[in-house]
């Protein structure tokens, strides 16, 4: 296809259709998570301390499952694509099995967490918060799953809008939920730091109801059935889920895993150095939520092209999916860099003296991470590409290589053997991703070449099934 002016903007204006929806779900729910965290610190000190750990234990068990789900916006796209309807249905309703079978999982693990807390020497009123917490959140997972499972259902048949409608829904209804549980408002019982899962289970429930209704009752969504199956096992299409969901699930864990031992080291440099980290690290995670938000887009798009055989546009959607987010994240840097005191101050006190080597600490990772972002960026959304061109296997061996293999020891000899101090952690890690981003645009572009168009053709009809 030929790079027009006329073109690009037509695919620019597909590509921000399904991005822009995407992003804004992303902090919308984001700021559920934040307006939590500040009713919690109402509460206190301990349960403040017990919702940071369940928050650690909580990301690290559903980054897992939660990144197997992420196959079904991958292959639902190409299913829509194509215009094979049955096999949308199919799919959706063995997804729907596995949903069942992962909320049992995590169910169970939650359950008996709490006990094998008892040994990590925890306060004993944190443990009893924790414990709390961690049981009312067991309510959230069969809910939240099946939210998970219908919105990347609606992300792969191109409907992102609707998953905005579901957040704008959601978050409101659970801060409304959570504060009078949390306090006893409105003559509702006063529940504490149990409010919290409580409250995400009743409003992620009411939320499902709706969503099923609505899909139910609308005609496009008719000729989908996507419950039509969820009572057979098709073993076809669960092979396909997990050929597909496990490598995303393990290099999400390889990431987050990576980011936990970076922390970890962090400490051996002081709780200062360890407090500008964590700054960073909430900045940081703001900027990937949104990079996040745009290669999701770009996997979709992808995915209703190869769906649609229409492989010629393949270049040019990529072209401008790596180029809308450059210019976005660009505007970010430049942002961060003519604004980084008042983006401080949301956090610490610049004008205090006594937070000037806090304030020192942070600005030098902040330097870093304005270099490191960038490169992320090309990797998350060469990440994106190859999602939505099923090349996921490859994906999790760059992962695997980029992270654990040069990015953490390099980052650990620049550090305590080179005495970069924290610095050179992220100096080391941002090696690991800058090879980690070649090898995925090396990977993304031998994937689009005309040498090996025709193994591509057949390892998605393969996998499609």
């Amino acid at each position: 296809m030929n790079f027009t002016l006329a073109n690009i903007r037509q695919e620019l204006k597909s590509n921000l259709s399904l991005s822009v929806p995407f992003i804004a779900s992303e902090m919308i729910y984001s700021l559920s998570s934040f307006i939590g965290t500040a009713m919690v610190a109402h509460l206190g000190q301990i349960e403040l301390a017990a919702s940071v750990l369940v928050s650690m234990l909580w990301y690290t068990l559903s980054t897992l499952f939660f990144g197997i789900l992420n196959a079904v916006s991958v292959s639902i796209s190409h299913y829509f694509g194509a215009k094979q309807w049955d096999g949308i249905n199919r799919f959706m309703g063995q997804t729907y099995v596995a949903g069942i079978l992962m909320s049992i999982i995590m169910i169970a693990i939650l359950w008996f967490m709490p006990y094998l807390l008892l040994f990590s020497h925890q306060h004993y009123d944190v443990l009893h918060q924790t414990q709390l917490y961690i049981h009312s959140l067991m309510w959230t997972v069969p809910s939240l799953v099946y939210l998970l499972i219908t919105e990347q259902f609606l992300g792969g048949v191109g409907k992102a809008k609707v998953v905005v409608v579901i957040s704008i829904i959601t978050v409101p209804l659970e801060i409304i939920i959570i504060y009078a549980l949390m306090f006893g408002k409105f003559g509702l019982p006063h529940l504490g730091i149990a409010a919290l899962g409580i409250g995400f289970a009743a409003s992620y429930f009411i939320t499902s109801l709706g969503l099923t209704c609505y899909i139910c009752m609308i005609k496009d969504y008719k000729k989908f059935h996507i419950y039509r199956y969820i009572y057979q096992l098709d073993l076809s299409r669960l092979k396909e889920l997990m050929r597909i969901g496990l490598p995303l699930g393990f290099a999400e864990v390889i990431e987050v895993s990576a980011f936990a031992m970076l922390t970890v080291w962090m400490g051996h440099f002081g709780t200062t150095m360890l407090a500008a980290h964590q700054i960073v690290m909430q900045f940081l995670g703001f900027i990937v939520t949104l990079i996040f938000a745009m290669a999701q887009a770009l996997t979709v798009r992808i995915g209703h092209l190869v769906g649609s055989e229409e492989y010629q546009q393949l270049k040019l959607t990529t072209f401008v999916g790596f180029g809308s987010s450059f210019i976005l994240i660009l505007l970010i840097v430049i942002g961060f860099s003519c604004f980084h005191l008042s983006l401080l101050s949301i956090d610490i006190d610049v004008h205090d003296p006594n937070n000037a080597v806090l304030i020192r600490d942070t600005l030098s990772l902040l330097s870093i991470v304005a270099f490191w972002i960038i490169v992320e960026n090309f990797r998350i959304v060469a990440q994106g590409a190859l999602r939505g061109l099923k090349d996921n296997v490859a994906l999790l061996l760059i992962t695997v290589l980029n992270f654990w293999v040069i990015g953490l020891p390099v980052a650990y000899i620049a550090s305590h053997k080179m005495h970069f101090g924290g610095p050179g952690l992220w100096w080391g890690l941002f090696i690991g991703i800058f090879v980690g981003a070649i090898l995925m645009i090396y990977r993304l572009s031998q994937q689009l070449s005309e040498k090996h168009r025709v193994q591509l053709l057949k390892r998605l009809a393969h996998t499609t099934g």
